[in-house]
């Protein structure tokens, strides 16, 4: 098994940088209509989770300074209250199933956001929200690349060998990137390769993976098993 700093190594060198972290801003999610009512503004939440998601749904987390993980850091714990709010509402309410399936996913990268910064319980919350997922859409490989991602992260390699062996055979090319990850966790270096090039057919202008690959190839990148 490796360890958290050497997979940690590994996603440094195959993840590109973010853009600087724009903080959530509730006050502008609150919408006014003409008639004086106010409403929460979903697709800017929605928004806000993906935005915290570029920063911290990996690890290791990719921001600029302390003060952005802080903020980031306080901006999930505010919107898992908000989610929790909103699930309660929806509970009452008769709504699309891609409406929820959407809101659902959602919910469940603020968990793994959370995890990401260690907070307890949320790798448990994240995992049920997933499987709900990938049983209720079965044939979606990429929301299956993601759990696998996660796995992944939180240290379930076996788990997550099979989620992103079945995206994989569902057509998500994504699930490759990941897949080297877990051959190099492995001492698989031409797994590594083999799953690179065939995430640089897809992804091509990744110059992050291609780095990668062109380290692995020449044994300028070397990642080293845990001594047991």
């Amino acid at each position: 098994m490796f360890t958290k700093s050497a997979l940690a190594a590994a996603l440094a060198l195959s993840c590109a940088l973010a853009a600087p972290y724009e903080p959530y801003d509730h006050d502008a999610m609150i919408k006014t209509a003409p008639g004086g009512s106010r409403a929460l503004d979903i697709g800017g939440v929605y928004r806000s989770v993906d935005n915290l998601c570029a920063h911290a749904c990996e690890y290791p987390l990719n921001f600029d300074s302390e003060k952005d993980a802080e903020a980031a850091y306080q901006d999930a714990r505010a919107l898992e209250e908000i989610f929790k709010f909103l699930s309660q509402e929806l509970s009452k309410k008769d709504i699309d199933a891609k409406d929820r399936y959407e809101f659902e996913h959602k919910f469940a990268r603020i968990y793994v956001i959370e995890h990401n910064f260690d907070i307890k319980g949320a790798a448990e919350k994240a995992d049920a929200l997933y499987d709900k997922l990938v049983q209720e859409a079965p044939e979606d490989g990429e929301i299956r690349t993601e759990y696998g991602e996660f796995l992944l992260n939180s240290s379930r390699d076996q788990k997550a060998q099979q989620m992103l062996l079945g995206a994989l055979e569902l057509g998500s090319m994504r699930a490759h990137h990941a897949l080297a990850l877990f051959s190099l966790m492995h001492d698989d270096k031409e797994g590594a390769i083999k799953h690179l090039q065939a995430y640089l057919s897809a992804y091509p202008k990744n110059s992050s993976a291609a780095q990668l690959l062109e380290g692995l190839k020449s044994g300028n990148i070397k990642i080293e098993k845990k001594q047991q």
